[in-house]
């Protein structure tokens, strides 16, 4: 029996279907001001709980480097191990040079 991979998928959409956190803001501000009801630590606990092969996210999620990104005032995660970490870019907004230890 061939065994299938355990993703988990961490998207968040708006009721029009659109995805967005709220109007210009960026995943950390959403994070920080504790808008997304701990889903992001919540997706990554399940994650470890249930011993995923992969995380897959939205490029918005990695848009923490660019210009408008604020420091976190407390860390929100610390991975215990990552096997895969799988991010959807495909209008190219990462730099990923700038994506170092992710």
């Amino acid at each position: 029996m061939k065994k299938h991979p355990k993703v988990i998928l961490n998207v968040f959409s708006s009721v029009d279907g659109k995805m967005t956190t709220a109007p210009n803001r960026n995943v950390t501000e959403w994070i920080q001001e504790e808008m997304d009801g701990d889903a992001n630590y919540l997706t990554h606990e399940l994650y470890d709980e249930l011993g995923c092969d992969a995380l897959l996210s939205g490029s918005e999620t990695l848009i923490v480097y660019g210009n408008d990104w604020i420091e976190l005032t407390k860390q929100t995660y610390e991975p215990k191990k990552s096997k895969a970490y799988i991010v959807v870019d495909g209008r190219g907004r990462i730099n990923w040079q700038q994506s170092e230890g992710l």
